[in-house]
């Protein structure tokens, strides 16, 4: 257990509102038809973009609200528009994963002279709920439908003992963070990728000899295997046990499956499909690349290849266990941004 009631006191109001509806089933993508549907922006806001679906209708993500400042944070539920959280200066926000409830999560940097310094948000109906705070959490990677938070904190420096620890804010323990393993000498500028409901989280650590990836489970590291011919191969995401990643192969940069009985895909039609994400029930996207991309939006059901979904400026963001996906649009003014920036559109697993 780390910290203390008194310092995570204020987290039993959070983890008591946490509780999600009731997890909906997740079709495979044969079992889906996928027609845009471009939610509102709010008052005033130029481009916005979807992180997060709540797996029945609900979104969260990004809305540009001042062209002078950083993205803020924005939510979408009903056909309506929230801005969560005005961009400010010197702040990053990305967000992570949303469950059932509409809860979302949040990684934040503030960059001033001294480096950025890391923190998170929890964000439920508008509103920026209590947190353990940085000192306890350095950034999250996952929030359960149970409410369960999976993170993680830093500690030593990057010249003495670099070890990231990988915590959970447990739903039912309002004032414990449970230690679920360390991954020692992970470089300090280094961070973990993505957790999995159960806590298992994916990690790349690089060497002399090229990337090597793992899971840790229940405090244990496994690492993930590498097919000959495949180069330099790093991790994007895991869900249900199932992790997904790309890598270099006869000279193409392809999408990777690894399944959780332990067999390797190298991904058909996946040259060039970006940052891959994967639900519950093994659908894939690719984030597709950028706005001169004609095709559209990868998909694959596991190792098969589904078909394109959307056309030229479309890109997926994520994938809901409902089978939507989030995204965006890019527009002729965000094809000059870098990255592109553009509408927020959604894909319903129709």
């Amino acid at each position: 257990m780390l910290g203390t009631a008194a310092t995570l006191g204020t987290a039993a109001l959070l983890l008591g509102s946490l509780g999600a509806t009731p997890a909906v089933a997740a079709p495979k993508a044969s079992a889906c038809t996928w027609t845009k549907t471009t939610p509102p922006l709010t008052p005033g806001a130029t481009f916005g973009e979807v992180h997060a679906t709540d797996h029945h209708g609900g979104a969260a993500g990004l809305i540009k609200n001042d062209p002078a400042l950083p993205d803020g944070l924005g939510s979408w539920e009903g056909g309506a528009a929230s801005l969560d959280r005005p961009g400010a200066a010197w702040t990053t926000l990305k967000v992570i994963d949303q469950n059932g409830s509409g809860t979302y999560v949040v990684n934040s940097t503030f960059g001033w002279i001294t480096g950025p310094i890391p923190g998170i948000l929890v964000v439920r109906d508008g509103q920026s709920l209590p947190t353990p705070g940085t000192f306890s959490v350095d950034g999250v990677l996952d929030i359960a439908e149970n409410g369960d938070i999976t993170g993680w904190n830093k500690l030593g420096t990057s010249t003495s003992n670099p070890t990231t620890q990988i915590v959970r804010w447990n739903a039912d323990r309002p004032t414990e963070l449970t230690d679920l393993g360390e991954i020692p000498d992970f470089p300090a500028n280094e961070r973990p990728v993505d957790a999995d409901e159960d806590g298992a989280v994916i990690y790349t650590i690089w060497s002399g000899s090229g990337p090597k990836n793992y899971v840790l489970r229940d405090g244990k590291a496994v690492a993930l295997k590498k097919p000959a011919g495949l180069k330099n191969p790093t991790v994007d995401a895991i869900s249900n046990g199932r992790v997904v990643g790309s890598g270099s192969y006869e000279g193409k940069h392809v999408g990777v499956l690894w399944d959780n009985d332990g067999t390797v895909t190298l991904l058909p039609n996946s040259e060039n499909s970006g940052e891959l994400k994967i639900n519950k029930s093994g659908t894939i996207v690719g984030s597709g690349g950028n706005a001169s991309t004609d095709k559209g939006i990868p998909v694959w059901q596991l190792g098969t290849f589904v078909k394109w979904v959307g056309g030229k400026g479309d890109i997926a963001r994520t994938i809901g266990d409902d089978g939507t996906i989030g995204g965006l649009t890019v527009t002729a003014a965000g094809a000059e941004e870098y990255p592109e920036k553009g509408i927020p559109a959604l894909w319903p697993c129709g």
